[in-house]
This record gives structure tokens, sequence and C-alpha cells, in this order.
């Protein structure tokens, strides 16, 4: 049912996050390849983070990018101006009909989420609902 951003990911494997973590055991989200690229890809990774988040992607679903995602990617990109992960992301939840879960604010007692559910239409008109969480 959701699919989460690089972000939360990132998040996750930090100490002071521990509610996070227990909330990817308790719900199963899915992630995209892009995250994993996006994440294990970061230049200054240390070798433990690095671990860290592999541990953590290993026992998620990886939902891979198909034809229609590049396409509905391109689309994006010309029409909300998103960056290419972003973008590829977003399409990826469109074409799996998934929830997009991204940070965007930690807080005291948490981390802000914002939760997307989107909507495009074989004209690819896109519409997004929006809505804020603390986990």
């Amino acid at each position: 049912m959701t699919l989460i951003d690089s972000n939360l990911i990132i998040y996750a494997v930090q100490a002071e996050y521990k509610n996070l973590r227990q909330w990817i055991v308790d719900t199963d989200p899915k992630y995209s390849i892009i995250s994993r690229v996006e994440v294990l890809g970061y230049a200054r990774i240390k070798p433990f983070e690095k671990q860290v988040v592999t541990d953590l992607l290993n026992n998620l679903e990886i939902i891979y990018l198909n034809l229609a995602c590049y396409e509905l990617a391109i689309t994006l990109k010309q029409q909300r101006r998103m960056s290419l992960g972003d973008a590829l992301i977003a399409a990826t939840c469109i074409e799996y009909n998934k929830l997009w879960l991204r940070v965007i604010l930690p807080i005291s007692n948490g981390l802000k989420v914002l939760m997307s559910l989107i909507h495009c239409c074989k004209v690819y008109s896109l519409s997004i609902l929006t809505m804020s969480i603390t986990i």
C-alpha cells in the first residue's frame, strides 16, 4: 500500500528515530529501486551506515520501474518541475497504485511525514492529495 521515499530510509537508520524503524517493521512498506540507488550511492556513506541501510532494505520489498514508469516520470518532470529522483518515485507510485511517504520535517517528537496519494488518468492529468502525519 505504501512506498517510502529515500529520506525516510535515511532517517530510519538513525538512532533517534526508533519509532520510525518500528513503524517500518509494523507496516512493511515497499521502496523504489531509485531510493536504493540514491541512499546507497551517496558518496560519503560510511561502511557501517551502508551495512545498516542494506540490512533495512533487504527486509523490504523492492519495486522496480517499468517502461510506463519512465514515461510517467517524463510527464511529471514537464508538468511539476520535479527532480529526476522524485519524478521516478512518484511515477512508480502511480504505476503501482502506492501511497508515497516522504519526510518533510524532523520535529522534537518524531518526523512529520508527507503522505501523497497520487492519481493520474490516462491523459496524464495529475492530481495529488497530500496530508501529513507524525511518526
